[in-house]
Parts: C-alpha cells; sequence; structure tokens
C-alpha cells in the first residue's frame, strides 16, 4: 500500500462509505439493461455528507468489483450485467434486535439460521438493516423493493430508534419473539411455561419458588405459576417475584435475607448470570437445596446442576415464514399470533 492510499483510507468515513456502496449498488440492479449515468462524485458527497475521498473510495471498489464503468472525461455508469432483469426482486428486510448488535451469541445466530433459508425462497433476497449505516431509501419512491420486515429479537431492544422506525413502515411486520397486537407475531408460550417449570417443581415438593422475570413478561409468567399452584391446591407467594433491573444483585440479596434461600429459582427472564456470586456467597447447593430452571441459551455461563428450557428454532423459524406468506398473501390482514412450545429438559445439566 503506497502513501497515498493510506492517506484516502485513513479519511474516509465507514458510515459513509457503505451509505454510498449500498445506494449505487441499489442504483445498479435496479437500472435494467441500460447502462445509466451515475451522479457526480460532488453530488453524492452532498446527498450523503461525507468527504470526496470518501466516495472516491467507495466508487473506487464499485469499479473494481463490476458494478460500475468509468468512461473518461464523461462519467460512471451502471453495469447491466448486474441488474435485476425480467421482474423486481422482492426483498426482505431483517431487523435483528435493536439494529446495532455487532455481536451476535448463540440465540441470535441460531435464530438467524432458523429464518434465512426459507426467506430466500422463490428468488428473494435478505437486506439486514443496520442502524449504524441505515439507508432508508430502501422503503421510499416508486422503486422500492420491500415487500416485508422480520424483526429477530425485539425483547433486546431499548432503542428508541428501531422501535419508531418499525412503527412507520408501510410493509408487513412480523416479530420472531417479543410482543405484537399490532403485527404479526411468533414467540415462545410463555404462561404454559411458568406453569410447566412450576408444576414439575411442585411435584419434587419444592414451594418456595423464586421467579426471575421482566415487565413485558411477568403477567405470563406469573400467570402460568399461580396456574399450577391453583392446580395442586397451593397458594402461590408472590413476595418470591424477583424482577430483572439495575438493581437486580441488591433486590436479590434483600430478598434472601427475607425469605432466605429459595427450593427453587426459575430463570424466566435472562438475569442469573449476574445473581450466580449471590449463590455462591450464601453456599446454595443446586444439586439437593435449590433447583435452578434456565434457559437453554444462557445455562453454560453458569456450571450448575440445573433444568432448561430448549428453544425450539426450527419450529420458530417455521411459524414466522408461516406469518410471511399470509402477510405476502394478504398485506392489509389482521396481525395473527402464533405460539410455539418449548420443552422443559429435566435431566440435570452443569
Amino acid at each position: 500500500m503506497n502513501i497515498k492510499t493510506a492517506e484516502i483510507i485513513s479519511d474516509i468515513s465507514h458510515a459513509g462509505y457503505i451509505s454510498v456502496r449500498k445506494y449505487v449498488i441499489d442504483q445498479v440492479v435496479r437500472s435494467g439493461s441500460t447502462p445509466k449515468r451515475l451522479a457526480s462524485m460532488r453530488a453524492l458527497a452532498t446527498r450523503f455528507g461525507v468527504g470526496s475521498s470518501t466516495v472516491q473510495r467507495a466508487l473506487k471498489d464499485l469499479v473494481d468489483d463490476g458494478y460500475l464503468t468509468a468512461k473518461k472525461g464523461i462519467g460512471m455508469f451502471t453495469n447491466p450485467e448486474f441488474s435485476w432483469r425480467g421482474r423486481k426482486q422482492e426483498i426482505i428486510e431483517v431487523l435483528i434486535a435493536d439494529g446495532r448488535q455487532i455481536y451476535f451469541e448463540k440465540y441470535l445466530a441460531s435464530l438467524l439460521s432458523a429464518v434465512a433459508p426459507g426467506l430466500t425462497d422463490e428468488g428473494r433476497m435478505i437486506h439486514f438493516i443496520d442502524f449504524f449505516n441505515f439507508n432508508r431509501e430502501t422503503f421510499s419512491g416508486p422503486d422500492a423493493a420491500a415487500r416485508a420486515l422480520i424483526w429477530l429479537y425485539p425483547d433486546l431492544c431499548e432503542h428508541k430508534r428501531a422501535i419508531d422506525f418499525v412503527n412507520s413502515i408501510r410493509i408487513p411486520v412480523i416479530f420472531a419473539g417479543g410482543f405484537s397486537t399490532e403485527h404479526h407475531c411468533a414467540r415462545y408460550n410463555w404462561e404454559e411455561e411458568g406453569y410447566t417449570a412450576a408444576l414439575a417443581l411442585l411435584k419434587e415438593g419444592r414451594k418456595k419458588i423464586m421467579l426471575l422475570t421482566d415487565p413485558q413478561h411477568e403477567p405470563l409468567h406469573l400467570a402460568g405459576v399461580k396456574r399450577a399452584f391453583r392446580e395442586m391446591g397451593e397458594t402461590y407467594d408472590e413476595s418470591l417475584v424477583l424482577r430483572g433491573n439495575q438493581n437486580l444483585v441488591a433486590d436479590c440479596e434483600r430478598l434472601m435475607k427475607r425469605k432466605g434461600i429459595p427450593e427453587a429459582f426459575y430463570e424466566g427472564a435472562n438475569g442469573f448470570g449476574a445473581l450466580e456470586a449471590v449463590f455462591q456467597d450464601w453456599g446454595v447447593d443446586f444439586l439437593r437445596q435449590c433447583r435452578l430452571v434456565s434457559q437453554d441459551d444462557s445455562c453454560h455461563l453458569f456450571p450448575v446442576p440445573q433444568w432448561r428450557f430448549r428453544h425450539n428454532y426450527s419450529k420458530m423459524g417455521e411459524e414466522v415464514l408461516a406469518l410471511l406468506k399470509l402477510a405476502l398473501q394478504n398485506p392489509q390482514g389482521p396481525p395473527e399470533l402464533r405460539l410455539v412450545p418449548r420443552e422443559l429438559d429435566t435431566d440435570l445439566h452443569p
């Protein structure tokens, strides 16, 4: 690499580079069989609010990749070989959590793997929404090709921009997880899981069950737990509910000082990892004294004996794709809810 090239690379805006590249590729694939002249470098720099070196680098790479051809003294033109000919290509937008994910843990990676292959059926293409480098033009104008949006793991989203964006678009939206009464939604059956976990624990004689939940899931988790207690002729002590928040560790310590060591800990919402030190300080024996019920994607974080709810990725993917088909056939139809069952594995896993 020579000094001049190094200076150009150090001076470019990564976000601007991605925006320019995405914009140009969109122009290329929709340009048809006739080459079309691209806007000038100055116009692109103004459009995206970036320096000329960023645009220069992006266009050079696009020429090298074959998307553009350069005619000296005239400008740059789209390459028809990269256009979508015959019919408009359908795009399925995919938003993962808050659209700002950098690292993917097991749950997100597995969920994406279960959904992605089916999304590309019938020649469709996937476009990932990245709010670091977002170009809204996919959703605007007569050439907009996005047919629907799949939102994977909206439970993880606390970013207002993603929520506002989903509420503003005019294409069908399918939630994979989370809650929605306005959009199609496939999620786990948290009421049934609360019932299943509590019933299995009660059959072991464990009544003092600490439930870790959050505001979104609490009504369903609690309803399931209370249903199991009623069925067994018992009453659940709701003061054992532990709500996930920034004071989780302190709240857990106060609750254990007041109630003592629980006979079971049900991780309805992720968070036990933050509490592991508290239970270690109390010397809790998870083999005989306290039964831990965890989530399949978090159990590896704490090597103690535990039951776990196993994620049903294939069924979740199946239901999301069924809702996508429904949404594409009837974009104005009423939203549907699909509940995905998970099995409670009661073999003790370290």
